[in-house]
């Protein structure tokens, strides 16, 4: 048996800066190829253990950012089919995905690639792909794939038990056996800030649910949070169950489907849907002496944010409280003359310098330059656990009380790892200040409580409060936007649900 490897991951925030695929990491180029992959290596793994050729193919992983450039969706979609047909037969296809991507004309960049390879390879030979759990599950997705398997933790900590199990689907897959997906998808989008699956969430305990179905016929379940900001039409909470096929299957996937789905509309207003004001935030830090991890929610680069706003960083300096780190500021202009400068200098800066941008103000400090640093980033722990991270040349500023970390390119602060490459000691902080949003409290847990946890909502680009958010390609009516919808009930809501069926 052989079987192909390919992958298309991007999470397109439409308030974001257009990409292109210049922007993304082709990680088949990279040293030891998709095998050496954090994401690739475990479903690569599982493929060969069962003695299966694997064949690697052009594969992309985009950071969060804005929809990607329609000629190079197309183009790269190309390139892949091409090495596809000069690989000769598979007799599968493997897919390392995401679920939120977006084109700059609106296309569903995720179905678009799949549905291209279904195309290339034919109706029989089985197409399993692994999605994020902020996925924006679309029917051409479904209807493109055999089986589709989406992370069930947000932190995402599972990506490689999920990446096992699709290669355990596809497998089975290739010995015969045939399964069916249904999906169900509710006119409900939910704030990336109330998507947690821990088990005192809303989200969490819908999970809980759902996996308790998980014996024979069904072989898969996936609850997908979907992605706010992506301005998809497909954008929303929706559930998949992937059964073997057969009436047993059909009646068991129908049962998880109205009960999963009964229990996220009955709790629709539990979902957390705002952060705590900047103000508010600045007084707590004023009044209240204990360790803090604040996150600057809305200027997350894992949301597509370019890490640029100095707001939070503006009012930090200005309340003279002390022993704070924080990190990642990008600005490459400021890391040049810092290294410019030397380690050791005192140096004026100016962030974000003649921006006209008001999410990216201009703010100029006196700093003292305390590290330099470059090279690539490992995490030991969190959701990037043996990623690779590449913020580029880095430093270290200290501005009164403040030091904080700088990179040459944004990069979510998800573990302290992060913070300690650059040369910050997050450990020995009274107060740290991330440019993160959910996947730091993975990292940061043996660090912090939830308790020492406060959201931030300062401006940005991934604003968590959806009343700042206005959809233009969303499908109408839903929630929280269609406010009518809130009176009915899961079953009068049916004429605005969206059900999709694949599989082979």
């Amino acid at each position: 048996m052989k079987v192909a490897v390919t992958g298309y991951a991007h999470e397109s925030n439409a308030r974001a800066t257009t990409q292109y695929r210049r922007d993304a990491h082709e990680v088949h180029r990279s040293p030891g190829g998709l095998a050496a992959s954090w994401e690739a290596r475990a479903l690569i793994e599982t493929l060969t253990a069962a003695g299966v050729i694997v064949c690697e193919l052009p594969t992309l992983e985009f950071p969060a950012g804005g929809p990607v450039d329609d000629r190079d969706l197309v183009s790269f979609t190309e390139e892949v089919i091409a090495a596809l047909s000069t690989a000769g037969r598979v007799d599968g296809v493997a897919v390392l995905g995401h679920g939120a991507g977006m084109t700059v004309q609106g296309e569903d960049a995720d179905g678009y690639f799949l549905q291209s390879l279904r195309a290339a390879i034919g109706r029989d030979a089985p197409l399993v792909a692994v999605l994020d759990f902020h996925a924006n599950l679309s029917p051409a997705m479904v209807e493109a794939a055999t089986a589709l398997v989406g992370y069930r933790t947000n932190p995402h900590v599972d990506i490689e038990e999920r990446c096992r199990e699709a290669g355990s689907l596809l497998l089975a897959a290739l010995g015969g056996e045939s399964f069916t997906m249904y999906s169900h998808s509710l006119p409900l989008v939910v704030s990336q800030i109330g998507q947690r699956t821990d088990s005192d969430q809303p989200m969490g305990h819908i999970m809980e649910v759902v996996e308790s179905f998980l014996e024979p016929p069904i072989r898969s379940v996936s609850l997908f949070g979907g992605f706010s900001l992506a301005d998809s039409p497909h954008a929303g909470l929706a559930i998949l169950v992937v059964t073997t096929s057969g009436s047993e299957g059909d009646l068991a996937a129908h049962q998880v489907l109205e009960t999963a789905s009964d229990l996220a509309w009955s709790r629709r207003h539990q979902f957390q849907t705002a952060a705590t004001s900047l103000a508010d935030a600045m007084e707590l830090l004023r009044t209240n002496s204990k360790r803090w991890l604040l996150a600057d929610v809305s200027d997350n680069p894992g949301g597509g944010a370019p890490a640029t706003s100095t707001e939070l960083l503006r009012e930090v300096v200005a309340s003279n409280r002390q022993n704070v780190q924080m990190g990642l500021q990008c600005d490459a202009s400021v890391v040049d003359a810092a290294w410019r400068a030397g380690d050791g200098a005192e140096i004026v800066v100016t962030f974000n310098e003649g921006s006209l941008d008001a999410l990216a103000q201009p703010l100029t400090l006196r700093a003292r330059v305390l590290t330099l640093s470059s090279g690539v980033c490992v995490p030991s722990l969190g959701v990037y656990r043996g990623a690779s991270l590449f913020p580029g040349r880095s430093c270290v500023l200290r501005v009164g009380g403040v030091d904080v970390g700088v990179s040459s390119r944004a990069v979510q602060v998800a573990d302290p790892d992060l913070l300690r490459h650059v040369g910050l000691r997050p450990e020995m902080a009274e107060v740290v200040i991330v440019k993160s949003r959910g996947h730091f409290r993975a990292g940061f847990a043996e660090l912090f409580d939830d308790e020492q946890i406060v959201e931030v909502s300062a401006p940005g680009v991934a604003p968590v409060d959806l009343s700042m958010v206005t959809p233009v390609r969303l499908r109408r009516p839903v929630l929280p936007w269609d406010s009518f919808l809130d009176d009915l009930t899961i079953a009068e809501l049916a004429p605005y649900t969206v059900i999709a069926r694949g599989g082979s």
